[in-house]
């Protein structure tokens, strides 16, 4: 059954799952500055695309969806962790704490994909509410 409470509890978890992954991702790469900056960009895109609906929301406009919303950045994240361990395994299996590069490459992707939705997004709702005097 759908309700408000549901919906606040369903978007809490969501937002709790990418920081634990992404808090993962950082605990990984605590050696490689250029790694966890990726990570950063990421989950500040992922933070960022969701508040912005919030927001949106909040002040009933109905904000442009954009790109990189949770169902595509859990395929784009969800994937890359589960292909980059066995791409990495099959081109360098002695190495004994990988960086994979696939997972490198999707935080860059959804990090900059997701940064530019959230951004965009907040533009339009500037836009809007400068339009409606508010």
């Amino acid at each position: 059954v759908a309700s408000d409470a549901g919906e606040v509890f369903d978007a809490t978890v969501d937002r709790l799952t990418e920081m634990a992954f992404c808090f993962g991702l950082l605990i990984y790469y605590r050696d490689d500055v250029i790694c966890m900056l990726l990570v950063m960009l990421c989950l500040s895109g992922c933070l960022l695309v969701s508040y912005s609906t919030a927001k949106g929301e909040s002040l009933q406009l109905n904000v442009p969806r954009g790109m990189m919303r949770r169902a595509e950045r859990a395929v784009y994240l969800g994937g890359a962790a589960l292909l980059a361990p066995m791409i990495s395994n099959f081109f360098d299996p002695a190495d004994p704490h990988p960086r994979f590069y696939l997972m490198q490459g999707a935080l860059l992707l959804v990090g900059l994909v997701a940064n530019a939705t959230a951004g965009y997004r907040f533009y339009w709702l500037y836009r809007e509410l400068k339009k409606l005097g508010r």
